[in-house]
């Protein structure tokens, strides 16, 4: 294909990489595409990597009538891969953790220094009609060696977030995927998850409060992603960050109570239902009380939050009783 060529062209021409790794690399796995995407991330070569992926992806729909082998389509595949094996851990400083940081053997000793700043930007333009990121484009050509991590770090984030926004739907949950790896990594760095990004809260977030409070919206016909709240409430439950998913969905139900929107549109024959997981709700209530007896330290910031989320669900349910009767008396 015309995206193989291209990158086996652009891995020859890379003199700092041994020419033998080009040759172990690629014409061992002809007949396996897919490891050639990843060896090419291995490589640094972010951007050449997912259009070949996107070739893959189309080729073998093609060929079978699927974008996936065994339900899982090729190309968020690969998305995931690059996420969850390179740009997340670089984002946070963790390179050495990253997949191409183990090293290609066969041949050659591969650098350690993929990817390559360079290479972080030339993805991040890919993703970037407008060309829009001056600061890491600025900062490229100054003698910053002692903060060579951390412009390689605020770079990568940079390019996570290109990557989740301009992938994310209902049916691709790379902003989930992007979430959970953010705190995997997070978790085992410093033994506790980080927060997450507010950019990666309030694409996850959405405004789904106003479209069905807890439900997962946005399909490529109808405009694209907009939010995932429960999965993001359940990450934070995997994690035990019980606080801040107390205040989601707090912050949800309230949405959902006072918007107008919502109650004219709770009907299925007016536009679907409203969903609010109240099984999970009462997990996270539960191990919110757990967490309290066993965090004593944080008994009165997650009893705070509770009692917020108490609050909120009652309100909500009162809508739901004068909804109901309104509509018994219409």
């Amino acid at each position: 294909s015309l995206s193989l060529s291209l990158l086996l062209r652009t891995i020859f021409m890379d003199k700092s990489i041994d020419p033998l790794v080009g040759k172990h690399a690629f014409l061992s796995d002809k007949d396996v595409p897919f490891d050639v995407v990843k060896k090419a991330f291995d490589l640094g070569y972010f951007a050449q990597g997912l259009m070949l992926a996107h070739w893959v992806s189309t080729d073998f729909k093609l060929r079978t009538g699927s974008s996936g082998i065994g339900g899982e389509d090729i190309f968020s595949n690969a998305v995931r891969v690059l996420i969850r094996n390179h740009v997340v851990p670089i984002a946070f400083g963790v390179r050495d953790r990253a997949a191409g940081d183990r090293g290609i053997r066969e041949g050659g000793t591969y650098s350690p220094m993929r990817p390559t700043l360079r290479q972080i930007q030339h993805a991040t333009s890919f993703f970037d009609k407008n060309d829009n990121f001056s600061f890491a484009r600025a900062e490229l050509y100054k003698k910053l060696d002692a903060h060579t991590t951390d412009l390689l770090a605020k770079s990568a984030m940079m390019l996570l977030e290109k990557v989740v926004c301009f992938h994310s739907n209902a049916d691709k949950t790379i902003a989930a995927h992007a979430a959970n790896a953010i705190l995997a990594t997070s978790l085992d760095l410093h033994g506790v998850p980080s927060q997450l990004p507010l950019w990666l809260q309030a694409h996850l977030k959405g405004d789904s409060c106003n479209q069905g409070a807890f439900a997962a919206t946005g399909k490529p016909s109808d405009g694209g992603f907009r939010g995932d709240p429960s999965a993001l409430l359940s990450l934070y439950m995997k994690y035990g960050m019980f606080e801040d998913g107390c205040d989601l969905a707090a912050s949800i139900l309230s949405s959902a109570t006072n918007s107008t929107k919502n109650q004219q549109t709770r009907l299925p024959e007016r536009g679907g239902l409203t969903f609010v997981p109240t099984k999970k709700i009462d997990m996270l209530w539960n191990l919110t009380g757990i967490a309290m007896k066993k965090q004593p330290h944080k008994a009165q910031t997650l009893l705070e939050a509770r009692g917020k989320l108490e609050t909120a669900l009652a309100k909500y349910c009162e809508m739901l009783k004068i909804s109901e009767m309104g509509q018994t008396s219409a």
